[in-house]
């Protein structure tokens, strides 16, 4: 789990993260507050963290803790998925 905190001033954010595909948690509905003002922290699962600091336009209004590095954890690329019946995609 990290900690994100927002480090600006405006109107609330509110930022959807779905869950992962493989997984039943991680993703969640967050509305942060102003920074300063009660409700600008909240505690969100790793992959949330991911999503939300490797968004350049989402990721220079938060500090996370413990900080997190594009390095140590890389986002994973969204995949097409293929019918069962069809494994080469062909239809």
């Amino acid at each position: 789990m990290r900690q994100l905190t927002r480090k600006t001033s405006g109107a609330v954010m509110r930022i959807q993260v779905d869950n992962p595909k493989d997984l039943d948690t991680g993703g969640g509905l967050f509305y942060f507050a102003a920074a300063g003002e009660e409700g600008d922290t909240h505690q969100v699962s790793e992959h949330a963290a991911q999503v939300i600091m490797s968004d350049p336009g989402q990721a220079h209004h938060f500090i996370c803790t413990p900080p997190w590095t594009p390095a140590a954890t890389p986002v994973a690329k969204k995949t097409k998925d293929k019918p069962a019946d069809d494994p080469d995609g062909d239809k």
